[in-house]
């Protein structure tokens, strides 16, 4: 098969989608030759147009790789477009005791060493709540989030915190994941609400441009608390969020709908920034996946952030790599989940397998990065 040109209708990647028109304002400066579509893809029934990077960032949660070399998974993710990749911090893991910071590992330390130099932004989240866990210091433990002593505290860590990444480009500051996870009533909420406004004034004014927000799942903004949600973002100006296609029981939902769910986010949110901060789907043969689902997820979650490329700034798929069976173990007891469908899509979220081995996922990313301009 010849290799078409970009700034025309693409075949060789099954789409879902009908043939789309470009957003406004982005024209297709000049027309490449996109590589060739991996050859075990079956004919398309249709196609759609590719929409060239332009500002946008690519991103990639380089995890960790069985042999251990983190420099040559780096420089693989980079040769493949990564632009930006994230760091998540838990509070507890970083303030010690009462305004010592001294974290057992120095991973922000390690990382405003690392990634400057190799021209790789990072977003980076400091974690009062890292899902459904509240990872707050013990000596403030039982206090609400807008309690004086609380936001204090944070303000101190963020202090301490943005000196230390002063080096690193910064995309974006999290200050909680996945935050819906853990807040369970309106109350809860409006108490986060008032501390999310105290400390993101705080981070701006100790970084002048720093952009602030927290991560809430896409569950989460379309969920019993979405209108909660919503004001979060209104507050922010910013849509962090995170996407991995879970049903009820943690089965997986098809790529097919992928385009929704960006049509859904773009429209609750619309002229707001939108961070996709992870976004993934496993390669679980059980659960309703398998290895070429995940690589159609990925072309679908490509072809619809064409749709949506003057308002969705970031993808950071997560994980480059499967996790093996000792940190599965850690994450079952981390969030005390033994669900086998979660247990499944934890393992197999990697693009690759634990080994580097590409699996379908990483081959069709490669191909719509470099289809783009990446």
């Amino acid at each position: 098969m010849s290799s078409p040109t970009i700034c025309r209708r693409r075949p060789g990647i099954r789409r879902l989608l009908p043939t789309l028109a470009l957003p406004a304002g982005l024209a297709l400066a000049s027309c490449t030759e996109a590589p060739a579509a991996p050859t075990d893809e079956p004919e398309p029934s249709d196609s759609a147009i590719v929409v060239q990077r332009g500002s946008r960032l690519l991103g990639v949660s380089i995890s960790d790789r069985s042999d251990g070399d983190f420099n040559s998974a780096f420089q693989e993710a980079r040769d493949a477009g990564m632009q930006t990749t994230g760091l998540s911090l838990a509070w507890d893991d970083l303030e010690i005791a009462p305004g010592v910071y001294e974290p057992t590992v120095d991973y922000l330390g390690i990382a405003a060493a690392y990634y400057p130099p190799r021209e790789t932004s990072l977003l980076l989240s400091i974690n009062p709540i890292d899902t459904n866990r509240r990872r707050v210091p013990s000596y403030l433990e039982g206090r609400s989030w807008d309690d004086p002593a609380v936001v204090e505290a944070f303000e101190g860590l963020l202090d301490w915190a943005l000196a230390a990444a002063a080096p690193l480009d910064l995309v974006a500051l999290s200050i909680g994941n996945e935050i819906d996870a853990t807040l369970a009533t309106a109350g809860e909420w409006a108490a986060y609400r008032e501390f999310l406004r105290q400390v993101s004034a705080h981070a701006r004014a100790l970084r002048p441009g720093l952009r602030v927000g927290t991560k809430i799942t896409v569950s989460g903004l379309r969920g019993a608390f979405a209108a909660e949600a919503a004001t979060l973002v209104e507050d922010t100006g910013l849509v962090l969020t995170t996407y991995y296609p879970l049903g009820s029981d943690f089965r997986i939902e098809p790529p097919s709908t992928v385009p929704g769910v960006f049509d859904d986010v773009a429209a609750r949110f619309p002229g707001r920034p939108i961070l996709f901060a992870e976004i993934g789907a496993p390669s679980t043969d059980s659960c309703g996946s398998s290895t070429s689902a995940q690589a159609d997820f990925v072309s679908e979650a490509f072809a619809a952030w064409d749709r949506h490329a003057e308002q969705v700034e970031l993808l950071e798929f997560v994980w480059m790599h499967d996790i093996d069976a000792a940190a599965l173990a850690r994450y079952e007891s981390y969030y005390g989940l033994s669900e086998r469908c979660f247990l499944d899509y934890l393992a197999t979220l990697g693009l690759q397998s634990a080994d580097g081995t590409d699996k379908p996922a990483w081959t069709r990313l490669v191909y719509e990065a470099a289809a783009r301009g990446w």
